[in-house]
């Protein structure tokens, strides 16, 4: 089965479509930036991303969301080194995405440690929140609040096709992931090891479960674009499928 960007989950509302973009928009996540975004359609050039951004923080601003712009060019476009020079001096945090795949069979394959993996209940957000509070930290307090209170709220009421677990090895919470079930694809998100559990093989261990539940489909996940990430992936058998430019503003230091 042929896998695409556009399989990859987003936690948002289609607000709007047009020839030019894709508005994204999740009121209710104001600080997950990737939940509030313009996906443009072909590169604009540098006089209409000026006005872009204005009108997103507009609009944005509407609906109370306050921090952050976030921009995506189109899947494999390659913005040239003048919109790039504009995007740095502007203050973006420019990231290359790549999309990579793997068969579920051979990650049913890889050896690990044993471990017990849990589907998030409202008894397990402390350990959720212990593993991940160090790493969602980079991101301010303000943001770790929004991130336990979306926990809290899809352990009650549910939470969709985007299902957290918390990973267990002894007892002890030593990783979390989501796992974002289609009838296509099983995307793997926010996967984190905490860092006194690295390099005993947790993560391949969490992999093998992924590739266990998704049986026939194809395993998904989206990182930024780095050399050693990339070795690391091929290794276990992904395969880098494509690329996109995203780019984040903060509002605020």
């Amino acid at each position: 089965m042929e896998v695409q960007m556009s399989d990859i989950y987003t936690e948002a509302e289609v607000y709007d479509q047009n020839e030019d973009m894709t508005i994204y928009l999740n009121s209710h996540t104001p600080i997950t930036f990737d939940n509030n975004k313009w996906v443009y359609h072909q590169i604009p050039d540098i006089a209409t991303f000026k006005e872009d951004m204005k009108r997103q923080q507009a609009f944005h601003y509407d609906h109370s969301i306050f921090l952050h712009l976030k921009f995506e060019f189109p899947v494999d476009a390659e913005p040239n080194k003048e919109m790039l020079q504009f995007l740095h001096d502007e203050g973006f945090n420019v990231r290359r995405l790549e999309l990579y795949a793997a068969d579920a069979k051979t990650l049913r394959q890889i050896d690990g440690p044993e471990i017990i993996v849990k589907p998030l209940t409202l008894e397990r957000i402390p350990d959720y929140m212990k593993v991940f509070e160090p790493i969602g930290m980079e991101y301010g307090a303000d943001y770790l609040i929004e991130v336990e209170d979306r926990l809290y709220r899809g352990a009650k009421y549910g939470f969709g096709v985007s299902q957290p677990y918390v990973v267990y090895e002894k007892g002890e919470p030593v990783g979390t992931m989501k796992i974002i079930e289609s009838e296509r694809t099983v995307e793997i998100d926010d996967f984190e090891v905490v860092e006194d559990a690295c390099g005993r093989g947790i993560g391949l261990a969490m992999q093998a479960f992924v590739g266990m539940l998704a049986n026939v489909r194809p395993v998904i996940l989206q990182s930024a674009s780095d050399l050693t990430v990339r070795d690391m992936y091929i290794k276990e058998n992904y395969q880098l499928i494509s690329f996109q430019y995203s780019m984040i503003k903060k509002l605020y230091d």
